[in-house]
């Protein structure tokens, strides 16, 4: 498992190679970020009511203690105390709507915290949502790297594990096979040496042991 981050910079050397397996998990994962759409939403929906047209880049950046959207609310107000001719007044009708503004963003960063639960331990990822034409989706580029997270690639040590338990897989097989017409025996190799008659088995602590004492029934 790794990081967004570190996706990125892998992401070139690594998806020609072969697959082993896609772990399931991706899907409830990319499914709790669907279903906190619509909240993202009407979040948004309240932003674009102030006049603020609100980004991916923004919802991320509000997350994460950014600024940008004060930016865009000092930027917004400015450009409409333009018809108060006296500076004082200007001024004052500023402060009033820029302090108006800080209240509603504040606001909606409280909110954007709690849709994504950031205050839990298995918080969303902001990352996760696109926003085009005010319109809040999940993003594409996002789903790609969520699922190479829950991919399991082949490397040289992957391979060798695999031949491993092919091997291991293969001899329990073998000694099972040997003594299938044995009516002494329930099974070659077994996981319990308290259970039924077996040449040998691994206990409670993954300790492999030859059952000696059974041979006499071979």
């Amino acid at each position: 498992m790794f990081t967004f981050a570190a996706f990125n910079i892998l992401k070139n050397n690594v998806m020609n190679t072969k697959i082993i397996k896609i772990l399931p998990e991706w899907q409830r994962i990319k499914l709790m970020h669907e279903q906190k759409v619509g909240d993202i939403q009407f979040i948004v929906d309240g932003l674009t009511e102030y006049g603020l047209r609100a980004t991916s880049e923004d919802v991320a950046d509000l997350v994460n203690g950014g600024h940008s959207l004060y930016d865009k609310a000092a930027n917004h107000v400015k450009s409409n105390i333009g018809v108060f001719k006296l500076p004082m007044q200007r001024k004052r009708i500023f402060d009033e709507n820029l302090k108006e503004y800080t209240g509603v963003i504040e606001g909606v960063k409280s909110d954007l915290k709690r849709v994504l639960q950031m205050e839990t331990k298995n918080p969303l990822m902001p990352e996760a949502y696109t926003i085009d034409g005010g319109k809040v989706s999940i993003s594409g580029d996002w789903v790609e790297r969520l699922v190479e997270m829950h991919t399991i690639r082949e490397t040289e040590k992957r391979v060798e594990a695999v031949r491993l338990c092919k091997e291991v897989e293969t001899a329990i097989a073998n000694i099972n096979d040997f003594v299938k017409d044995n009516e002494l025996f329930y099974k070659g190799f077994s996981y319990d040496q308290f259970g039924d008659r077996a040449l040998c088995y691994i206990d409670n602590e993954s300790e492999f042991y030859v059952e000696e004492d059974n041979l006499q029934y071979i």
